[in-house]
C-alpha cells in the first residue's frame, strides 16, 4: 500500500513542529508527508519548508487560502499514494500509526480505517509505546450503513477527516466543500457511502489537541446556521438511502442543535437566533423520544433545549462553573 499523509496548515506556528515530528518519528517509514500551507500569515509555511529541506519524503505546497476543505482537496490531488491519512496541523499521532495502518491494509483491504482519538489539553503531551499486535487484534469491522449510523449517533465514527485513512479514489469522487465551516460533516457520510468496508481501531492513536482559537472553538457567526442545514440534508438523505437508520440522523440533528445553541449563548439574541432550528426540532421530536438508542436523560435535556431555551442556558452555564471549580481544585 502506498500511503500519503495530508496535513492542511494554517497559522499554527506554535503547534506544527510537534505535529510534523510525530510523523517523522513513525516506526514504519513507508509513506509520504504532504503539507499544504493554506495561505498562512505567520511562520507556519517557513517551518514546513525547513522540514522538507531535511526530509525527502516531505512535500510542501503553498496555496491561496481556501479553507481546510480546499487544502485537503489540493493535498489529495498531489498525493502519490492510493490511500490518504488526514492529520490536522495542531494535533499529533502515536509513533505506531503508519505501521498499524500498513498492517491492517494487508490483512483487511478496507476502504476506510478510522482510529480512535484521545483529547489532549494544549499544555500536555502523550508519549507512549503501543503493542501493534494487540491494536490490530482489537479492530472492529463495519458496513457503510453501520458506519453511517454510528456517525449519526456520534459514536466512534466522527465527521472530522482527521484520524481517517481513506482510499484516494473515494476522495477524488467526493471532494470537500471549500471556504466554509462544517465541510467535513457535509461530506463524510457521502464518503462512507462509497466504502464497502470500514475498519474502526479502538486504540487511541490520534491525539486531538484541545486549544482555544481553533475554528471549532471560535465564537458565533452566521455560518453556524450551515450546521442545521447540513443536518437536515443528512436526515433527508438517510430517509431516502438508508431508512432503517433514519433515527440516527434525527439524533444528529438534536446533537447539532445543541452545538448551535452553545455557540449562540454568548449572544444577546440567543433565543431568537436558535428559534427556527428549535421549532423544527419540535416537529421531529417524536422520533427522538421513541429511540431506544438514546439515553432517557439525554432526551430530557434536549426537550428542555427546544422548549425552554433560557432555562437550558442557565443549566449549561451552571454546569460550566461547576466544571471550572472542579478543575481549579485538582
Amino acid at each position: 500500500m502506498q500511503l500519503s499523509i495530508v496535513i492542511p496548515v494554517y497559522n499554527v506556528e506554535k503547534y506544527i513542529s510537534k505535529c510534523i515530528e510525530s510523523i517523522i518519528d513513525q516506526t514504519n517509514k513507508q509513506f509520504e508527508l504532504i503539507l499544504v500551507d493554506d495561505g498562512s500569515t505567520d511562520s507556519s509555511g517557513e517551518i514546513c519548508d525547513s522540514y522538507a529541506k531535511k526530509n525527502n519524503f516531505i512535500k510542501v505546497y503553498h496555496i491561496d487560502n481556501s479553507g481546510p476543505g480546499g487544502a485537503r482537496n489540493y493535498g489529495v490531488k498531489k498525493a502519490s499514494g492510493d490511500y490518504i491519512f488526514f492529520v490536522d496541523s495542531d494535533d499529533y499521532i502515536a509513533r505506531e500509526v503508519v505501521e498499524i495502518l500498513q498492517c491492517l491494509n494487508c490483512t483487511n483491504k478496507s476502504d476506510i480505517i478510522v482510529v480512535a482519538e484521545a483529547i489532549v489539553p494544549e499544555e500536555k503531551q502523550i508519549i507512549e509505546s503501543l503493542n501493534v499486535r494487540d491494536v490490530v487484534n482489537g479492530i472492529e469491522e463495519y458496513t457503510n450503513e453501520q458506519a453511517i449510523e454510528l456517525l449519526g449517533y456520534v459514536k466512534k465514527m466522527l465527521s472530522a477527516p482527521w484520524g481517517k485513512m481513506i482510499k484516494k479514489d473515494i476522495l477524488i469522487n467526493r471532494p470537500f466543500p471549500e471556504k466554509v465551516i462544517y465541510e467535513d460533516y457535509e461530506e463524510m457520510y457521502q464518503i462512507f457511502e462509497l466504502a464497502n468496508k470500514i475498519v474502526y481501531v479502538p486504540a487511541k492513536l490520534y491525539y486531538y489537541v484541545q486549544r482555544v482559537g481553533s475554528i471549532m472553538h471560535s465564537q458565533w457567526n452566521e455560518q453556524r446556521y450551515r450546521l442545521m442545514e447540513i443536518s437536515k440534508s443528512f436526515m433527508n438523505w438517510t430517509k431516502k438511502k438508508h431508512p432503517d437508520i433514519y433515527a440516527a440522523a434525527v439524533y444528529r440533528y438534536f446533537f447539532s442543535l445543541n452545538e448551535l445553541c452553545v455557540f449562540a449563548m454568548s449572544e444577546k439574541g440567543y433565543v431568537e437566533l436558535t428559534k427556527e432550528a428549535r421549532v423544527y426540532a419540535r416537529k421531529i421530536k417524536g422520533q427522538l423520544i421513541t429511540d431506544r438508542n438514546v439515553k432517557f436523560l439525554t432526551k430530557i435535556r434536549y426537550m428542555i433545549m427546544i422548549y425552554f431555551p433560557r432555562m437550558y442556558k442557565k443549566i449549561w452555564e451552571k454546569g460550566k462553573r461547576i466544571i471550572r471549580k472542579i478543575k481549579g481544585s485538582t
